[in-house]
């Protein structure tokens, strides 16, 4: 069952003076058809969901065995359909995980990089010491803003490069280099 039919299930105490249920309920009311028919469908077996699948999307349910797995991915597509689908940015992400786990690569998410502003990155390069500060919105190196790490790497560098992996933030370091947590005057 969805968080959303299990929310419809839940049983208001009547009378109640209580804020917090208050909004919850309204956000409920705004779905109530859809739990209702969710509601209604988790009662049924797995051919009764095969049979309201097929009424329902004008083709066959996959061969799933498990009613539960068989309401839950119904539930879904119902979800879609009244909610609206992925939004492209998330859809794009799990295209590429899924291409990575096909081809047996990492699909673990990489680290974030967890840089706070005023922090101070430091790196050598070509016996020149360079040092960046991170601001709230990107990255100040020489009093030029940078929205990323990978476009200051790029004009140090005069070269693409990854910008966490020259600062050796990546787990994979091409050289380490130093985080001083200095504030900038």
């Amino acid at each position: 069952m969805t968080r959303i039919a299990k929310r419809a299930a839940v049983k208001r105490r009547p009378g109640s003076d209580d804020d917090s249920e208050e909004s919850s309920s309204q956000s409920v009311t705004a779905t109530d058809p859809l739990n209702q028919q969710i509601a209604a469908l988790s009662s049924l077996g797995v051919a009764g969901l095969r049979k309201a699948w097929t009424e329902r999307f004008r083709h066959p349910a996959p061969p799933i065995q498990s009613a539960d797995v068989l309401l839950r991915l119904f539930a879904w597509k119902l979800q879609v359909a009244a909610l609206g689908d992925l939004d492209a940015d998330t859809s794009s992400k799990l295209a590429r995980l899924k291409t990575a786990f096909v081809r047996g690569k990492s699909t673990a998410p990489s680290p974030a990089l967890g840089l706070r502003p005023g922090s101070v990155l430091s790196r050598e390069w070509r016996g020149q010491a360079h040092r960046v500060l991170v601001l709230d919105q990107g990255f100040e190196h020489l009093d030029v803003l940078y929205r990323s790490l990978s476009e200051v790497a790029r004009a140090i560098t005069g070269t693409r490069w990854s910008g966490p992996r020259f600062f050796g933030l990546e787990a994979e370091q091409a050289r380490p280099a130093r985080v001083a947590n200095e504030v900038a005057s």
